[in-house]
């Protein structure tokens, strides 16, 4: 199980977030509007948000142009955009640093990054993106922990996010997929990554790699 396995979390692992960034781009300017203020303290609260994620947005557009050709000063740039504010950009960065960091082997930096995003978009006034958003990353983190973690408390963990109703339902069903292999319930396994291969709207390559596991689990058996 240990090939397929890390084989798995690698693909998940080297995602790359360009394809996220287009996805949320439109909420950047949400932002989160201070309540019963002035209104000239209002108005410079906007305007000072709206210029620190022009700061960020100018950085991190910087940063994923010259990913390929520079990685690592574009590793640098992503690093320190979340010091000049919390913002989507800051998020959005964490999840770059997270993914290098884990191309480098440093998976308790890439974890303690998965628990900052984590933490830093689950509160009561967080946006809807900046909540799926930390989401993604808690899942991200139950990947590395999949090997050192006991598999119940992954499975609690996914269990919410392998509802039909979830965005991340097929991350949430493959996390319980492994889950269960490793405890040995091959069935409630199968279920779980059967799921994926019957949802329309999951990506091809989770389909692939439930399938994969399905496949290990019926050359298991016999």
């Amino acid at each position: 199980m240990s090939n397929i396995l890390e084989e798995i979390k690698q693909e998940v692992d080297q995602e790359r977030w360009l394809s996220l960034w287009k996805k949320y781009q439109n909420h950047v300017y949400s932002g989160v509007t201070a309540v019963l203020v002035i209104a000239a303290g209002m108005m410079w609260w906007q305007n000072h948000q709206t210029s620190k994620t022009s700061i960020q947005s100018n950085e991190y557009t910087q940063a994923l142009v010259i990913s390929e050709s520079d990685p690592e000063r574009a590793f640098k740039i992503f690093e320190h955009i979340p010091a000049k504010g919390e913002t989507i950009y800051a998020q959005l960065s964490r999840f770059w640093v997270a993914a290098i960091l884990l191309e480098r082997g440093d998976t308790k930096g890439a974890k303690e990054l998965y628990d900052i995003i984590y933490q830093n978009s689950s509160g009561l006034f967080a946006s809807s993106s900046l909540k799926i958003l930390g989401q993604l990353a808690q899942l991200h983190g139950l990947y590395i922990e999949i090997d050192t973690v006991d598999p119940q408390i992954i499975i609690q963990k996914a269990t919410p996010y392998a509802s039909a109703d979830s965005p991340w339902r097929h991350l949430g069903n493959e996390l319980l997929g492994l889950s269960y292999l490793k405890k040995g319930d091959k069935e409630k396994a199968r279920s779980s990554l059967h799921k994926i291969l019957e949802d329309p709207k999951v990506p091809a390559a989770f389909k692939v790699r439930a399938q994969a596991i399905i496949n290990y689990l019926n050359t298991d058996q016999k």
